[in-house]
């Protein structure tokens, strides 16, 4: 959940920091069709390690549409 700068932050082993990604880096919706509280965006539907580099990403919008992006770890990017 959330919004922002920080939505994905990466860090290193000694805690320094990598990357970040706003939500519009990531999302595979347009951001406006994300559900909203005052102070949050309702986006995320589940995270999975899919093996030590990947992850996979479930993305709900405010009709209940879900979709999956499979994120690298490594590339620091959307595959």
């Amino acid at each position: 959940m959330g919004c922002g700068l920080d939505v994905m932050a990466f860090y290193n082993e000694k805690g320094e920091f990598l990357k970040r990604h706003m939500l519009e880096d990531i999302s595979p919706f347009p951001i406006n069709t994300y559900e909203r509280s005052v102070s949050s965006i309702w986006w995320r539907c589940g995270v999975v390690f899919i093996e030590n580099e990947r992850i996979s990403i479930c993305f709900v919008n405010d009709k209940e549409v879900k979709e999956k992006r499979i994120y690298n770890l490594l590339q620091q990017k959307i595959e």
